[in-house]
């Protein structure tokens, strides 16, 4: 689930065939996304992650959180600032069954 003021063909905010592709690398034919708010990837069952990759455009600098939803809450794991790398980690282990990129 995910909210995202450019991507106006999407109206139900159903992201995760782009958030979730294997091709991490094309940032073209719907596989990048602009999101305004957060991105939420949902779990079919409680897992315990040991860590969180996030990729995003070279070009963007900013700080965001990653968040595990817990019981009916969100807590925040780790905070990632962007850079040049296009990828961050976060190494927070966390049992949860919802994470979230705020």
């Amino acid at each position: 689930d995910a909210h995202s003021a450019w991507r106006t063909e999407n109206t139900a905010n159903n992201c995760a065939t782009e958030i979730l592709n294997s091709d991490l690398t094309t940032w073209a034919d719907n596989k990048g996304i602009h999101f305004t708010k957060w991105a939420m990837i949902t779990l079919p069952s409680s897992h315990t992650l040991t860590e969180v990759d996030v990729y995003f455009w070279t070009g963007m600098w900013c700080s965001f959180e990653v968040q595990a939803k817990q019981s009916n809450s969100w807590v925040t794991i780790c905070t990632l600032h962007t850079d040049s790398s296009g990828k961050k980690t976060c190494n927070s282990p966390v049992v949860t069954d919802a994470i979230r990129i705020y």
